[in-house]
């Protein structure tokens, strides 16, 4: 005995299992964020590796991404950073991508400190924020704050 079924007006011999069948919409599979869109990359950065959250105004974590350092130092630092900008932005669904608010870096004790990293990323550390070398590097919005912490 076989037994056919259609579902929503599509044809019985639709075989394409990598879609839904016509007339049955397709689901959101990544909300917006809450709280307006804009997202925070929240970085802490120990003695030993950089962990990033890509996080909505609401606290929740859209992607989340570590690297270990590649030795002691700032300019090590600044690599991890970086590093980790750009997986946080890579793996971010489209939409999500260019809603980047801030940046905020978050020293842990004896971490060491947030000028010398600043420096090493080559923001302005008077006014800390992402420039077109670093927008070329990591993906994020030239122009988008970096705040320490």
């Amino acid at each position: 005995m076989s037994l056919k079924f259609t579902f929503g007006g599509a044809s019985s011999d639709h075989h394409d299992h990598g879609g839904a069948p016509s007339g049955v919409p397709t689901l959101p599979l990544a909300p917006a964020p809450a709280a307006g869109g804009d997202l925070t990359f929240v970085l802490t950065l120990d003695s030993a590796q950089v962990s990033g959250e890509a996080r909505s105004g609401s606290g929740v974590a859209y992607a989340t991404v570590s690297k270990p350092l590649p030795g002691p130092g700032a300019a090590a630092a600044a690599s991890a950073i970086r590093s980790v900008l750009s997986r946080l932005e890579a793996e971010l669904v489209e939409p999500l991508r260019t809603t980047a608010a801030a940046i905020e870096l978050v020293f842990a004790p004896g971490a060491g400190t947030g000028a010398a990293v600043l420096a090493e990323l080559g923001v302005d550390p008077a006014d800390p924020a992402v420039d077109e070398a670093l927008q070329a590097r990591t993906g994020l919005p030239a122009g988008t704050p970096i705040r320490t912490a």
